[in-house]
């Protein structure tokens, strides 16, 4: 049984080398622009204008073997290579080669930093494992896309029967979002998504919208051995945080990697208005959620992904003695040694422990907050 410890632990050790050059691109014989200006200052932004800020960035072949040497020293404390080499039954899903991967990621040809980032993320995910992640903070922290219709699977009879379904409580749900920005959004592109509450869904890319879930559980939603789980991972649900209630978008309509999902997805669903079903093409939209305002493809490098005092982990291994009598706190003490930014951690994907991150929940709507259970106590339980 893997360990259920969780850690923060140096991915690459990297912040001595200098930040990559941006990339400037051409605009149309104009000169040049930056990708990264593009979307600077903006709460919402098209999909594709982030991932062309996020792949200003040329990859590095530093950065590559130094991220590769750390990580071998430091999945086998996590992994065990045999069970992850030929996963047993019910958990093939969870069958990663890693010597053969890194071996791949190593001598494949990649043309930007995010590219390398993300193959290894994507890689290290399919363990299913959410105590072994590796997490680039400039590409997987910093965005991430949305659509206004989360997804649940809900019984529509006294017999049981189900059904997936957006949201009841989507409105709800948006409600006031940007103060407001969200709803406006969507509205510019002619798409009233209050209509959507509580629509059945009845196809997603042309699938059955089971179908196209188990596909993101499989592929995309990692943290978790148990398939079943992972797809409840798909779906919106609530989240409890230190007797805090909160309510998760879902893998499906909150992914973290702004290019993994199409920039649009077409959803056959029946609006409880008209009852009649209609064939909507929703587009993603994403939202910043960094660690600082940047005007720039350099300044967006500063703010996300150079490593400062500020946004290092701490190593906790030698700090307290083993017969310190007076059992000093770790907090208490001089932290001098820092690890940097890209960094395996120890919590599932999506469960930032910042509240402020969408990806960990918006706040539950009033009108739902449970009365019955007793939620004290409660620490990133997910419901």
């Amino acid at each position: 049984m893997r360990s259920a410890i969780a850690f923060s632990v140096l991915a690459t050790l990297a912040s001595a080398l200098p930040a990559p050059p941006f990339q400037r691109r051409n605009n149309g014989g104009n000169g040049t622009y930056d990708a990264c200006s593009v979307i600077a200052g903006q709460d919402l932004s098209e999909p594709s204008d982030v991932v062309a800020c996020l792949k200003s960035f040329p990859f590095n072949e530093t950065v590559r073997q130094n991220s590769l040497e750390v990580v071998r020293k430091i999945l086998p404390f996590y992994t065990y290579e045999t069970e992850a080499y030929d996963a047993p039954a019910p958990f093939q899903e969870s069958t990663v080669k890693l010597p053969e991967e890194l071996a791949r990621i190593e001598s494949a040809t990649y043309e930007t930093d995010y590219d390398f980032n993300v193959d290894l993320y994507l890689t290290i995910s399919r363990l299913n494992d959410g105590h072994t992640l590796y997490l680039p903070s400039c590409y997987v922290d910093a965005f991430q896309n949305l659509l206004p219709i989360p997804i649940v699977s809900l019984a529509n009879n006294v017999h049981g029967n189900e059904s997936i379904y957006v949201i009841p409580d989507a409105n709800e749900f948006w409600d006031g979002y940007l103060d407001g920005e969200f709803y406006n959004w969507y509205q510019q592109k002619g798409i009233d998504i209050t209509r959507y509450a509580g629509a059945e869904v009845l196809s997603i890319q042309g699938q059955d919208p089971y179908d196209y879930v188990s596909q993101i559980a499989t592929n995309y939603s990692g943290n978790y051995l148990d398939h079943g789980v992972r797809e409840n991972s798909v779906y919106s649900s609530y989240r409890l945080v230190a007797g805090t209630w909160g309510q998760r978008v879902g893998d499906f309509a909150g992914p973290v990697i702004p290019d993994y999902f199409p920039y649009s997805v077409e959803v056959t669903l029946i609006p409880c208005d008209t009852k009649t079903a209609e064939t909507v093409s929703f587009p993603y939209v994403s939202t910043y959620l960094g660690t600082g305002n940047f005007s720039d493809a350099a300044s967006y490098y500063e703010a996300n992904c150079v490593a400062t005092e500020v946004n290092q982990g701490v190593d906790y291994k030698t700090l307290v003695e083993p017969n310190n009598a007076t059992n000093t706190s770790v907090e208490s003490q001089d932290i001098s040694r820092r690890h940097q930014l890209s960094s395996l951690r120890g919590h599932a994907k999506g469960d930032l422990p910042d509240m402020n991150y969408l990806r960990e929940a918006i706040g539950l709507p009033a009108p739902y907050q449970p009365t019955i259970m007793n939620g004290t106590g409660g620490n990133n339980a997910l419901l």
